[in-house]
């Protein structure tokens, strides 16, 4: 079972973090459970819609859509992670958009030792310290110390190798009335960020592969396989590059998962199919697998509008679906 971390601190509070069991309880809620139903029933033997996490959250300045396909070569869990973290600002007032923190990591390593890799990689991400925020050369040496927190989390489950890429985004608060909100973006190896404005996804970031960066590839691996990866002294200097995303604009953080099934027009038409963002994630995750896709697939959406006056849920409790326990 995975897991959706997150973080939320009201004004003086001491920042705390705790784990939500975000069983797909869905993001389906948008969609018909007779439907679901349907669907499973007829597709599963012909292909592997198994999904891992799916759901949404609100916060003050954003709006939040995750979900997770299984890949079909694992037989239970999916060795992606995803996680957000949100904070009150030190200082903020009522009407503050709050600071966002992002991260979508893939393990590799295979059985449990990708799954504790990208889980401890998430984690990481959105723990960053809210004084480094604005302050790209910290930030970098903040995401220094994922390697060996990474391999110690490795070294309490398996003698082993394993290793995550990455796709993070950190995003400092605005005030009331801003039209965009500023921050930095990272990835490692093949994890992808994009950019939605409303009618065309952009990709931000390009694959640390082997061809990408001019490396040989090890006996084994193909040159479009990641150069770089955390978890085995392979992820080089950090790469922190600025980020402006305007008003009413959408984050994508993916997995190869998801890129390798979908271009970039075909994930716009997806997100041009409107509802919440929770059934614009399960929608593009599921087109993925659907394309051809056949490895774990994550997405994870974030929109900056502080126009939108929905608040943070306040029942946002986990729930085993009952697909989930037919089909994992």
């Amino acid at each position: 079972m995975r897991s959706i971390r997150t973080a939320h601190t009201e004004p003086g509070m001491n920042f705390q973090s705790h784990t939500l069991l975000v069983t797909d309880q869905l993001a389906l809620r948008g969609l018909s459970t007779v439907t679901l139903a349907d669907f499973y029933c007829t597709t599963r033997q012909a292909l592997d819609m198994r999904l891992s996490d799916c759901g949404g959250d609100c916060f003050p300045g954003w709006q939040l859509g995750w979900a997770q396909v299984i890949g079909s070569r694992h037989p239970k869990f999916t060795e992606d992670s995803v996680a957000y973290a949100s904070r009150v600002p030190i200082g903020g007032v009522l009407g503050n958009t709050h600071t966002m923190y992002l991260a979508v990591a893939d393990g590799v390593g295979g059985g449990s030792r990708g799954e504790i890799c990208s889980e401890a990689l998430t984690s990481h991400c959105v723990a960053l310290p809210e004084e480094l925020l604005g302050h790209p050369d910290a930030i970098a040496r903040w995401m220094e110390l994922a390697e060996p927190q990474v391999q110690m989390k490795l070294r309490e489950v398996s003698p082993s190798p394993g290793a995550s890429t990455l796709a993070s985004a950190w995003f400092q608060p605005v005030e009331p009335g801003a039209r965009a909100v500023h921050g930095y973006i990272m990835r490692v190896g093949d994890g992808r960020i994009y950019r939605f404005d409303g009618q065309q996804v952009t990709a931000l970031t390009d694959d640390q592969t082997y061809a990408a960066v001019g490396e040989t590839p090890p006996e084994g691996a193909t040159p479009g396989d990641p150069a770089r990866m955390i978890g085995t002294g392979f992820m080089g200097q950090p790469e922190l590059l600025a980020i402006e995303l305007a008003l009413g604009h959408t984050l994508l953080l993916c997995s190869d998962g998801l890129h390798r099934g979908l271009s970039e027009q075909h994930m716009a038409e997806l997100l041009l199919e409107g509802g919440d963002l929770r059934t614009s994630a399960l929608r593009l995750a599921q087109a993925a697998r659907l394309a051809g896709s056949d490895d774990d697939i994550t997405v994870l959406l974030a929109k900056f509008d502080p126009r939108d006056e929905r608040v943070r849920p306040s029942a946002n409790k986990p729930s085993r679906s009952l697909f989930k326990n037919i089909f994992s």
